[in-house]
């Protein structure tokens, strides 16, 4: 995992939940926001969306973060796509909407049989992304 230098993520509690989670923790150096270019460029496409909702004066902004996350989340990345949150759930997100249509999964599952399904979902997923985004760097 890798973090900035906030107390949040330099304190006793978090390094116990890392070193009891087996996560090797590594922080970017001070004052270099390069060497976190992925969160950078997160908050550059957060800041971009964020611009397209608030008002004006820009004090209602925080009511609109939880929509544009999921936004971006269920939005397929032309890096990858898919989804950031198929990558993470192995599944698209389904919305109340969904269930009125009759277009979410009707398919019944064991728990064994979903978890094989999950399973092979995402790691053809994330076989997938990583051939795709080595690609990507190798022209880059």
């Amino acid at each position: 995992m890798l973090t900035d230098n906030r107390k949040e993520f330099e304190n006793a509690l978090f390094r116990k939940l890392c070193r009891g989670l087996d996560i090797l923790k590594l922080h970017t150096t001070c004052n270099q926001s390069r060497s976190n270019g992925c969160v950078e460029r997160w908050y550059r496409s957060l800041n971009a969306m964020m611009g397209k909702v608030v008002q004006t004066h820009q004090t209602d902004w925080p009511s609109h973060v939880p929509f544009v996350v999921n936004a971006y989340n269920t939005m397929t990345h032309s890096s990858t796509n898919y989804t950031p949150f198929f990558l993470t759930f192995g599944r698209e997100q389904q919305v109340p909407l969904d269930t009125v249509l009759g277009t979410q999964g009707g398919q019944k599952h064991t728990v064994s049989e979903y978890a094989r399904i999950l399973l092979d979902n995402m790691h053809q997923a994330h076989t997938r992304v990583r051939e795709k985004l080595f690609r990507c760097n190798q022209r880059g």
